[in-house]
């Protein structure tokens, strides 16, 4: 499978484009001309700059190359942000599967220990370059896709992992346990806490009873395993941002973590 690799630009852009096309053009007669070629430095030296400059705007317009704002617009080019919105940073069990991001209970005896409930309130995350270059070119990908499937997805996720891990694994589930079980708003197919004002919100509590007030938005889900030590953190939030892209409607996008 190939991956995407972003570039540098030091390792194509000559420093002494200027001094080389001088060098080239100079008369045999005049090579050991000491005056005359330190007279020319003096010169060359802005020139080799200015050749150094415009072949970096030139290669930088392209995405292996690209940072900064030139990578910012050829985000914008296939419609993504560097500013990706992660609408499910909830609290959860710490070591859950599927749940990266869930935390512990607090303590009032340290207030930096403890997650968050799930609120209206969503989390931002700002991509570096290269993580961004990674998404600008799966985003690209998912636009130019006719269909979804498997090794679509594979693709998708080696692009913005940056490489292909060891375990690497993609299952889906079409028989989701316990899916019509209580719980927690936003940690797998559960429901929310009740209200005597309103019987048709929240989930029931196991049971053998086989009426339940809470429908599972997803039947189906689709399971990424991988080593959790062999990514980093930005990469797997770029991913579980970018689930809308690549994901296919009807499907929960979950990370089993080993």
């Amino acid at each position: 499978m190939p991956i995407f690799k972003e570039k540098s630009l030091d390792d194509i852009v000559n420093l002494t484009k200027g001094t080389d096309i001088y060098n080239g053009m100079l008369l045999s007669q005049y090579n050991d001309s000491v005056n005359l070629k330190a007279y020319a430095n003096a010169f060359l030296l802005e020139f080799d700059e200015l050749y150094a400059q415009l072949d970096k705007m030139y290669s930088g317009r392209f995405l292996e190359y690209a940072t900064g704002e030139h990578l910012s617009t050829l985000g914008k080019i296939v419609g993504i942000s560097r500013e990706l919105t992660l609408d499910d940073n909830h609290f959860g069990f710490l070591g859950e599967v599927g749940e990266i991001w869930a935390d512990t209970f607090g303590t009032v005896g340290d207030g930096a220990v403890g997650g968050e409930f799930k609120s209206t309130t969503t989390s931002v995350i700002q991509l570096s370059d290269t993580a961004f270059r990674r998404a600008v070119r799966a985003k690209a990908f998912c636009n130019g896709a006719l269909v979804q499937n498997v090794e679509f997805m594979y693709k998708v996720i080696a692009i913005m992992l940056g490489k292909i891990p060891t375990v690497f694994k993609l299952e889906a589930d079409h028989d989701i346990e316990n899916k019509d079980h209580f719980g927690f708003l936003g940690t797998n197919f559960s429901g929310t806490f009740g209200t005597v004002g309103d019987e048709s919100v929240g989930g029931m509590i196991y049971s053998i009873n086989p009426s339940y007030s809470y429908l599972a938005e997803y039947k189906n889900k689709i399971i990424l395993t991988i080593e959790l030590d062999k990514v980093n953190i930005e990469s797997l939030n770029l991913i579980k941002a970018m689930k809308p892209f690549f994901v296919p409607s009807g499907y929960q996008f979950v990370f089993n973590m080993i």
